[in-house]
C-alpha cells in the first residue's frame, strides 16, 4: 500500500475467488457446529501433536473459535 492508502498493483491478475468447477457455496472455515467427534473427523491422529503445536505458538489463546485446536 502507498503512503497515500491507495492499492500497489503488480500487473498481475489477483487470485481467483472460487475454482472453476466449484459451487456457488463458499467454504466455512469452522468445523461443523452439531459434529460431535469433529477432532477425529477433521485431525484424525494429528489433533494431539496440533494441541501442543498450538499451545506453544499461541500460549495466550488468541486465535480461538469454539471448534478450535486445543478446545474442549
Amino acid at each position: 500500500m502507498h503512503a497515500d492508502g491507495r492499492a500497489l498493483h503488480s500487473g498481475r491478475p489477483g487470485p481467483r475467488t472460487s475454482a472453476p468447477r466449484s459451487t456457488s457455496t463458499p467454504h466455512h472455515p469452522c468445523a461443523h457446529p452439531t459434529l460431535k467427534n469433529w477432532r477425529e473427523a477433521y485431525y484424525g491422529s494429528n489433533y494431539p501433536r496440533l494441541v501442543k503445536v498450538k499451545r506453544k505458538y499461541d500460549p495466550t489463546g488468541f486465535f480461538h473459535y469454539p471448534q478450535a485446536i486445543g478446545t474442549r
